[in-house]
C-alpha cells in the first residue's frame, strides 16, 4: 500500500511540473522532489535526477535564471538555488548531496551590510555573481559550489569540496577551499600532479 501511495504522489508531482517546465526531450525526476519557479527554468534533452531533488529559481527577474543542458544527470538530494543565474551545460554529472547556489541570505561586504540582529530568514537575498558549469564536468558527492564561480570544460571536482573560486578547464580539483591538484594535457593524454 505504501508503494502505491508513493507512486500516486510521484505521478501527481510529475504532472504538476511536467506541464509547467520547459524541456526539449527525455525528462525524468524521481520521487520526493520539489521545483520552485518552473517558469524560470529550462532543461535540455535527457535530463535525469534522482530522489529528493530541490530546484529553486527565485529571482525577481521574469527571465530564465536556471539553464540545464543536454545529458545532465543528478544524484540524490541535490539542491540548486538560483537567484541571479546558474547555467549547467551539456554532459554534466553531479553526485549526491550537492549544493549549487548563486546567492546568500544577506550582504556581508560593501555598503548596506546585513545586521546580525536581523534573523537570517528575513535578510534580503543577495547574489555576488552567476554560476557556470561547463561541458563534461563531473562534480563528486557532497560538493558545495558558491556564487560567482565558473567551472571549466572537463573538470572533475572531488567529493566534499567547497568551490569558492573559478576552476580552469581540464583539471581535477579538491579540498576546502577547492584547489587544482591535477591537470590534463591533451597532447600527452595524461593527468599530471600540480606542484
Amino acid at each position: 500500500m505504501a508503494k502505491l501511495y508513493s507512486y500516486i504522489i510521484f505521478l501527481c508531482n510529475f504532472f504538476k511540473y511536467c506541464f509547467r517546465i520547459k524541456h526539449s526531450g527525455l525528462f525524468f525526476i524521481k520521487s520526493n522532489s520539489s521545483i520552485l519557479g518552473c517558469e524560470k527554468i529550462i532543461f535540455g534533452k535527457k535530463f535525469f535526477a534522482n530522489r529528493f531533488l530541490r530546484l529553486e529559481a527565485i529571482g525577481d527577474s521574469k527571465d530564465i535564471i536556471l539553464k540545464i543542458g543536454d545529458n545532465v544527470a543528478l544524484g540524490e538530494s541535490v539542491h540548486i538555488g538560483a537567484f541571479n543565474s546558474i547555467e549547467i551545460k551539456d554532459n554534466v554529472l553531479i553526485g549526491s548531496r550537492v549544493l549549487i547556489t548563486d546567492h546568500n541570505h544577506g550582504r556581508y561586504s560593501g555598503i548596506h551590510q546585513s545586521s546580525p540582529f536581523e534573523p537570517p530568514v528575513k535578510r534580503q537575498l543577495f547574489s555576488s555573481g552567476p554560476v557556470v558549469i561547463h561541458e563534461n564536468v563531473w562534480i563528486g558527492d557532497g560538493v558545495i559550489i558558491l556564487p560567482n564561480v565558473e567551472i571549466g570544460f572537463g573538470t572533475i571536482v572531488a567529493a566534499n569540496s567547497v568551490v569558492s573560486k573559478s576552476l580552469p578547464p581540464y583539471c581535477i580539483a579538491a579540498g576546502t577551499p577547492c584547489k587544482v591538484i591535477k591537470k590534463f594535457h591533451p597532447e600527452t593524454q595524461l593527468w599530471d600532479l600540480v606542484k
